[in-house]
């Protein structure tokens, strides 16, 4: 399923990467079929889209791939859009699997309580 967005293409499809439940490649988000109802995870990956468009197409994916604490930057600006989806009482537990998620997946160097501090 393919849904348009003002400044994005949304895919539902199982061609993702391993180990991701969604991804944005400049203006296109792929997400896994089982998260469709996914609001958190949408708004995320709008949030790198939003980003793609705003910081100079090619060079915010150079920025991305190579520079370490601008994909810090982006994932926490991401991360925050998806937690402020969830409703208010799940907060923490959101919050703190973002952390753990920026911690281990993105081997960004970071110990949980600056992950926790970021996301705040």
């Amino acid at each position: 399923m393919i849904i348009w967005w003002p400044f994005a293409i949304v895919i539902y499809t199982e061609r993702v990467p391993k180990d991701s439940a969604g991804v944005a490649n400049g203006f296109v988000v792929r997400i896994l079929p089982e998260y469709r109802d996914d609001k958190g995870l949408l708004v995320h990956e709008l949030e790198h889209v939003r980003q793609w468009w705003m910081h100079g197409l090619t060079i915010h994916d150079l920025l991305y791939l190579f520079v370490r604490r601008y994909r810090l930057w982006a994932e926490v600006q991401a991360y925050r859009k998806q937690v402020a989806v969830y409703p208010t009482e799940h907060f923490e537990h959101y919050r703190n699997a973002a952390a753990r998620l920026l911690v281990r997946k993105y081997n960004f160097g970071i110990c949980l309580k600056k992950a926790k501090r970021l996301l705040s």
